[in-house]
């Protein structure tokens, strides 16, 4: 599917990175928003009376734009959404997962779902982690409460000061809080995990902005937190970006040495996979 600022046809085949490709390398030090995850607010003047008007740097069909400005173009079509309509969006999410494998418990007693072909089985004793939706994304509380009632344990990012990895256990989406004002929420009560806890994951679930079913590559809020969380990720563990159906593409984004790609695209009307995973059926 096109992106907002992209010419229809336009772009290429990438070749496709595995997951044995990903890196992760801290971004350098500069300005930090109150979400490090989230740099989607850095613009001048200029800019945002650009972006209020809809216009777009984009000159040459079929060109990957700066990222700043795709961001700018996705979130000002993400805006178009109400809170009704991300909560439905959330509850599809579910029912896609299910069918995708990705929530244990979806068959007999004592059955075990696995990701496509993949063979990852995900259900009790397997550590899911994903993430708490914020503002414009997909409201993901219904996948949370179907992963936690599959038995699987869930963590979640807790962030601390500036570019700070942590991650916190969640046990109960009704035990989610703000800790402030445009942080996403966190669990109550629950200890911050060091970065090392992502390497337990069997399955990682994080928002993108928008993918290139392509290569993997993800375009997130700025902040390079993922980035750098997935350096301790396991190898073995495939990374999911969910976003809207309308994020998902084939046309070029803009992808940088740190830049981690991922292994499918969930969205409210299937899945993509991508990678070593894209044997399975996208759906």
């Amino acid at each position: 599917m096109p992106l907002p600022w992209s010419t229809p046809g336009a772009g290429g085949r990438a070749v496709p990175v595995g997951m044995g490709a990903r890196r992760g390398r801290a971004d350098p030090p500069g300005r930090r928003n109150v979400n490090p995850m989230d740099q989607t607010n850095r613009m001048t003047p200029d800019e945002a009376g650009n972006a209020a008007r809809g216009a777009t740097l984009i000159s040459t069909p079929g060109a990957a734009a700066d990222k700043p400005t795709l961001r700018r173009a996705m979130l000002r079509r993400r805006r178009e959404t109400d809170a009704g309509e991300r909560l439905e969006a959330g509850e599809r999410l579910v029912a896609v997962a299910r069918k995708a494998g990705l929530i244990g418990g979806a068959g007999p007693v004592g059955e075990t779902r696995s990701l496509g072909e993949s063979g990852l089985p995900v259900g009790p004793d397997r550590t899911v982690a994903a993430y708490v939706s914020t503002g414009t994304e997909i409201d993901l509380r219904p996948l949370l409460g179907a992963l936690l009632a599959s038995g699987s344990r869930v963590i979640v990012p807790r962030l601390g000061a500036g570019l700070d990895v942590g991650w916190s256990e969640l046990r109960s989406v009704a035990a989610l809080a703000s800790p402030g004002a445009g942080r996403p929420s966190e669990p109550m009560g629950e200890r911050t995990l060091g970065p090392e806890a992502l390497s337990q994951a069997d399955l990682i679930i994080l928002p993108a902005l928008a993918v290139n079913v392509d290569d993997g590559t993800r375009l997130g809020r700025g902040g390079g937190w993922y980035d750098r969380a997935l350096a301790h990720a396991s190898p073995a563990a495939p990374v999911i970006a969910v976003c809207w159906p309308w994020e998902v593409t084939h046309d070029p984004l803009p992808r940088e040495a740190h830049d981690v790609p991922v292994d499918a695209a969930l969205t409210p009307d299937g899945i993509t996979m991508i990678g070593r995973v894209a044997g399975a059926t996208s759906m």
